[in-house]
């Protein structure tokens, strides 16, 4: 049994003169109720080809329709269902006595664009899965239910202490005022007291800036937080000082991976092992005078071919001698910001495939959608956290309660 044929180019010209006239997509007498009417009809009509395929009775027959009125996000409309005379049919995409259809078909196409699928890809999708084709217009209406959702989680209370908190940024380019510009989407990635990481903000700006950092850490506190024992990131400019300036007794830490990876560029490849172990009698030091006198030592051998390495280790210094402070297993914490690098890894991944944004909302819902993909999956606390934390205790006093 075939479907009954929808007019697309019907469809496309109703929807193309619904949005010249600003007139509603959805609710009774729009086009997307035709289609979602489409939609679900189609669909019942497989699922009874497939019942029937798998049907021993050579006595059951098909029985007409049933016919009954359906609510959706689209609107209310009759909705006609294949039956057969024994009564055996029970479809599945709308269940028998079911009336309320609010989620089904936003939930599918929500879920498809936070893997990172662009509109065209999604339309290709459905209409090849379900036989129904979805106008761009139309996908980008469905994507915006998120909107408040972000809205939502983005001023949601946090908790009042972070042990941790680490900071980096990803990089897009977004349509404005008719030119294509690089624009930075910041990231803010807390431990918890539990040991648990979760994401605690998404901030976007075209330039960095200490009043923009500033601004990002009064959110922070704005929402609940009260004490940061370590942030730490990547050499992101006016940062240590905007967080100082908001939470005065937190302890700045620079990633070391990209001091290693920065010292590197100056590097000659016949050097390479030889730097990199001279370095890593630096960073790999018991305490902070040792490490310093290895600085020393290295400059000392490497000043005159490669200056600007222990000039680079030197102007850091003071961001990343925290380091030193701590036992092993807080140092394998804070060592690198890895551990929001990749999640930024997997934010990446689903932004390439959208190439171009065409403005800062559409980046936000694909970011945001992800985020909430990835962190469904961050179950467990960090390795080792209750020795971590105990460690914490002992040099943090009260900032951190051990039992809670």
């Amino acid at each position: 049994m075939r479907s009954r044929k929808f007019d697309y180019d019907t469809f496309d010209l109703t929807m193309n003169e619904h949005i010249k006239d600003k007139k509603s997509l959805t609710g009774p007498g729009s086009p997307m109720t035709d289609l979602m009417k489409h939609f679900l009809e189609n669909n019942l009509n497989c699922e009874y080809e497939v019942f029937k395929e798998n049907d021993d009775s050579h006595k059951n027959r098909r029985n007409g329709k049933t016919k009954k009125m359906v609510r959706t996000t689209y609107g209310e409309f009759e909705l006609e269902t294949p039956r057969d005379r024994n009564n055996e049919f029970v479809p599945e995409i709308v269940k028998k006595r079911e009336v309320t259809l609010l989620e089904y078909f936003e939930d599918k196409i929500i879920s498809l664009y936070s893997m990172g699928m662009t509109y065209r890809d999604i339309s290709k999708h459905i209409e090849e899965f379900y036989g129904t084709k979805i106008h761009p217009s139309l996908l980008s209406k469905i994507t915006n239910k998120v909107i408040p959702m972000i809205e939502e989680w983005q001023k949601r209370p946090l908790e009042s202490t972070y042990p941790f908190v680490f900071f980096d940024a990803l990089y897009v380019k977004v349509k404005q005022d008719f030119k294509i510009i690089s624009k930075a989407v910041y990231c803010v990635l807390g431990i918890g007291t539990d040991g648990k990481k979760d994401i605690l903000g998404l901030y976007m700006s075209e330039n960095e800036s200490a009043s923009f950092w500033f601004d990002i850490a009064t959110d922070l506190k704005n929402r609940g937080v009260n004490d940061i024992l370590i942030a730490c990131m990547d050499g992101l400019k006016g940062l240590p000082e905007a967080i100082t300036s908001v939470f005065e007794n937190t302890e700045i830490q620079q990633c070391i991976i990209h001091l290693i990876r920065n010292s590197r560029k100056y590097q000659k490849r016949q050097d390479y092992k030889e730097l990199s172990e001279d370095m890593k009698s630096i960073y790999k030091a018991p305490d902070e005078s040792t490490a310093f006198k290895n600085l020393e030592l290295f400059e000392e051998k490497w000043h005159k071919k490669y200056p600007s390495i222990g000039k680079l280790w030197r102007n850091n210094w003071a961001n990343i001698s925290t380091y030193f402070k701590f036992t092993p297993e807080i140092r394998k914490v804070i060592y690198t910001t890895n551990i929001i690098e990749s999640y930024n890894k997997q934010l990446r991944k689903n932004i390439k495939t959208k190439g171009l944004f065409p403005n800062d909302m559409s980046v936000f819902k694909l970011v945001y959608l992800t985020t909430m993909n990835i962190i469904e999956n961050w179950n467990g606390a960090v390795a080792s956290w209750n020795q971590v934390k105990m460690q914490l205790a002992m040099r943090y006093g009260d900032r951190i309660k051990l039992y809670e």
